[in-house]
């Protein structure tokens, strides 16, 4: 059984993107790495699908080890990508002539900024409004609302919940039970619903032993294939 990146970086990547849209918001320095344990529970209509690992991300780069239902390595740098089996001993070396499409980490570089990177993508802030003791921030796109409305909800200066919606298209996300991790107010809980005319599926990511600036092995940092692995080459 082969899982590939798509499956489970978009879940994985939105934590990376969250810790830097939460330390920027609260004027926080942004964390150069970080490493944390991970459950991912992913419900649709007709199957519920876990996915359990551990990320370390430095210098722009991800290392995942998924560790159930298969045990596979990833490692992400840029254009390239390297999976591994090591029960198989056989890997991916994948290479595209461009970086590899990974939305939320250009949305992560995006949210760096104070804005969250709305305005980079042609997004302007119509209005601010007050729902009890929630202050909501709306974003529309300078073309019109058919290319789609952000949301920002805030509640005690905290991000709590994200809305974007485009024609067919809804996605949310809330976000749970923040608990501080080296100086950073980080949601451990981050569930997002997203709706279109095709499905609708429910993501529910838990986060574990958060570390801020960790000591990267150099088993990680330098990640490669072992010498007797059988290693199959593809180009995007």
């Amino acid at each position: 059984m082969i899982i590939m990146p798509s499956l489970i970086f978009k879940r994985v990547i939105l934590l990376l993107s969250l810790i830097l849209i939460i330390s920027e918001a609260y004027g926080q320095s942004r964390p150069d790495s970080f490493t944390f344990l991970f459950n991912r529970v992913q419900e649709s209509e007709n199957a519920i699908d876990t996915l359990n690992g551990s990320a370390y991300y430095f210098d722009g780069k991800l290392y995942l080890h998924v560790s159930y239902p298969v045990n596979q390595f990833f490692f992400v740098d840029d254009r390239k990508i390297k999976i591994y089996y090591p029960e198989s001993k056989r890997g991916y070396d994948i290479i595209s002539d461009a970086p590899f499409d990974l939305p939320i980490v250009n949305s992560l570089i995006a949210f760096m900024k104070d804005d969250y990177g709305l305005a980079k993508i042609g997004f302007i802030i119509r209005s601010n409004s007050v729902s009890g003791d929630t202050l909501i921030a709306h974003w529309e796109h300078m073309s019109g609302p058919d290319s789609g409305k952000f949301e920002i909800y805030y509640k005690d200066d905290i991000i709590v919940k994200a809305r974007y919606s485009a024609k067919s298209i809804f996605l949310e996300t809330v976000l749970k039970d923040h608990k501080t991790f080296g100086g950073y107010l980080i949601p451990t809980h981050i569930e997002t619903r997203n709706s279109s005319l095709r499905n609708s599926e429910i993501e529910s990511l838990f986060v574990e032993q958060l570390s801020i600036n960790p000591e990267i092995p150099d088993s990680i940092m330098n990640f490669d294939f072992p010498d007797d692995a059988v290693i199959e080459k593809r180009k995007f």
